[in-house]
């Protein structure tokens, strides 16, 4: 990369920083991730803000190495807070810091309906056997909508409509879609099966 393009990039970089003092947290007002983290990109590619930071302070890329943050304040691209680490130091540092969780404190333990339920082929999965022909079932029967559904079982309604068309589950029986259930043949392979 040129020297008066990088120079441009840094600059474009650090406008849409907060700079609050020294020793303080520096906000990035750019575009965030879901994490917090804040991203840029250049050219069609993506880069943490907190990486550019630290490029574009310290002179070099940190290569294969993180950007490990001291105020673990993902937003935060203060190069005073950044320091680098292997992805081994990085783990290291969120559980010093109490931000890995584990036993009682567990997401699994705080959303238990977020948990697989799955069995047989799909050990991994949301729903169950029995709620995906609860979920078929219902639908056949017109009384509900895909939106209800999801709401009802915790899942998306693109979901639903895969589950009732067949497109999901397809080991497990039942009603398919609306159509059959009126007596019209479902819009389904004919290699499916009801059990």
């Amino acid at each position: 990369m040129k020297r008066a393009e990088k120079h441009a990039r840094a600059a474009l970089f650090w406008s849409r920083v907060h700079r609050a003092g020294a020793q303080a947290c520096w906000l990035w007002l750019g575009s965030r991730l879901p994490t917090g983290y804040g991203k840029m990109s250049f050219r069609g590619k993506a880069y943490y803000a907190h990486r550019l930071a630290w490029e574009f302070s310290r002179g070099s890329a940190p290569g294969r190495l993180c950007v490990c943050h001291t105020c673990d304040n993902p937003q935060c691209v203060n190069p005073a807070h950044l320091f680098l680490g292997s992805p081994r130091d990085n783990l290291h540092d969120a559980k010093q810091k109490g931000r890995i969780q584990s036993g009682r404190d567990h997401w699994s333990h705080r959303m238990p309906s977020r948990v697989s339920r799955g069995s047989g082929k799909l050990m991994s999965a949301t729903l169950a056997e029995a709620e995906v022909l609860s979920i078929r079932t219902l639908y056949a029967a017109g009384k509900t909508t895909h939106a209800k559904l999801a709401a009802m079982f915790s899942v998306t309604d693109r979901t639903i409509g895969k589950i009732v068309r067949g497109e999901r589950w397809k080991h497990v029986g039942g009603l398919r879609t609306k159509h059959a259930a009126l007596g019209r043949p479902p819009k389904v392979p004919k290699t499916w099966t009801s059990s």
